[in-house]
């Protein structure tokens, strides 16, 4: 299989979109469908959050009562530094799986 380093870098960054959704649409569910707070806590993530979505610590402002325009421009924020994260440490694990992905199968000359 051959990849470039573009694709690796744009799935990476895909990577950093998809898991801020998904962490935010398993929060609705969890909060329409739980009428205890304790049934809440057990529903969501605890340090699994904060390892795949390390920008979510820039949503501490929305604690205090924030306009809409501010929800909005702290949540894109949050999700467009997390694409920037995983961008970054799928350049840094570049570096290490670049002489695999790029080898050419059909060149047999390329593992000599």
């Amino acid at each position: 299989m051959k990849v470039s380093r573009k694709q690796w870098l744009l799935s990476w960054g895909v990577l950093g979109l998809v898991i801020p959704i998904v962490l935010m649409v398993n929060y609705r569910v969890c909060v329409a469908h739980v009428t205890d707070r304790t049934q809440l806590i057990n529903c969501l993530w605890g340090e699994e959050q904060v390892i795949l979505w390390p920008t979510a610590v820039m949503l501490m402002p929305l604690e205090a009562h924030p306009t809409p325009f501010a929800v909005v421009w702290f949540y894109s924020l949050a999700v467009v530094s997390n694409i920037f994260v995983y961008a970054s440490v799928g350049l840094l694990t570049w570096f290490f799986v670049q002489p695999f992905v790029t080898l050419d199968p059909r060149n047999r000359d390329n593992c000599r």
